[in-house]
């Protein structure tokens, strides 16, 4: 099962804990059709890709997801290699 993120320091923390792998961060939302759909194969992928470290941030309120990075949560996806955001 993906982590799911409480919060920044929690993301700070994993992010870290990942040293050099590259990290992908999940956002989604409880009522977001397209994150539904998206985590089946994001679970799928974690399994293959022991390399990789996936995590989920489900925002409650788009409030909550300005926290992070995004300010609108539909599928968005960030990566992480050493900390630093490299792609989203």
């Amino acid at each position: 099962m993906i982590p799911h993120i409480k919060d920044k320091a929690d993301l700070d923390s994993k992010i870290a804990e990942a040293g050099g792998k590259l990290v992908v961060l999940d956002f989604n939302a409880v009522w977001c059709g397209p994150c539904k759909m998206i985590g089946p194969k994001l679970e799928e992928l974690a399994l293959e890709n022991t390399d990789v470290v996936i995590l989920k941030q489900v925002a409650a309120s788009e409030r909550q997801s300005a926290t992070y990075i995004v300010n609108q949560v539909n599928a968005a996806i960030v990566l992480y290699r050493v900390s630093q955001i490299i792609a989203y």
